[in-house]
């Protein structure tokens, strides 16, 4: 580097690094908010039907005795094929079919994005409820139904429901507070009902080609 240890000639290990720079950094820490979307929270039960295992029953819940099921010479072993199979009317019966019994949504807003079936009718709609792509796709004539997407003991008189996607001219709108009587209502526009309830559908049907990513409804 140019130095030398003995005499006057010295030179700086400074001089070679170079002055300090005239502009300092400054750092600064961002804050970045996230809207957090959550969807709704339904609930089903299951009604008891048949010969179930109940515990603390007299007729299906006493261990090592005929009554676990309505055959009275069937006693509950372990490993016995006759007397010792779950699900079945020696044990259980899984017969009886789940229904929903509450369907709520944060704000009182139902968001549908398609990543999942869980509110499609599959019974009526004909339309394509893609999860993969997260879309419900819509050819001439074909129709979209949802289950309940609202379910619970407030009475909805009000709704407006709003579509994000291509096509939507193309898509007659239709809201139920009972999913038989269907009233028409317009996109983004709020709907007073002449038929209350106690639950909330949507159909969709299609006179053109349209594609959907949201389906939003905002209820009271």
């Amino acid at each position: 580097m140019g130095i030398t240890t003995s005499g006057t000639d010295i030179q700086q290990t400074r001089d070679e690094i170079g002055s300090e720079p005239s502009v300092q950094g400054i750092y600064k820490i961002k804050t970045e908010t996230v809207a957090v979307e959550e969807g709704p929270t339904l609930s089903k039960s299951r009604s008891i039907a048949g010969d179930v295992m109940i515990w603390g029953n007299d007729d299906f819940g006493v261990w090592n005795s005929s009554k676990w099921g309505s055959a009275p010479d069937i006693t509950f072993i372990l490993g016995n094929t006759l007397a010792a199979i779950l699900g079945t009317s020696k044990l259980g019966d899984q017969s009886s079919e789940y229904v929903v019994w509450r369907v709520t949504n944060p704000n009182k807003t139902y968001h549908e994005r398609f990543g999942f079936d869980t509110f499609n009718d599959t019974d009526v709609t004909t339309a394509d409820w893609d999860t993969d792509n997260q879309k419900l796709d819509f050819t001439n004539a074909e129709i979209a139904q949802s289950i309940q997407v609202y379910k619970g003991t407030a009475t909805i008189t009000k709704a407006t429901m709003s579509l994000t996607g291509t096509g939507t001219t193309n898509l007659a709108l239709q809201l139920s507070t009972d999913g038989s009587s269907w009233e028409n209502v317009t996109d983004g526009t709020q709907h007073t009902f002449t038929t209350t309830g106690t639950a909330l559908y949507f159909k969709i049907t299609a006179s053109g080609v349209a594609s959907l990513t949201k389906i939003q409804i905002a209820y009271q």
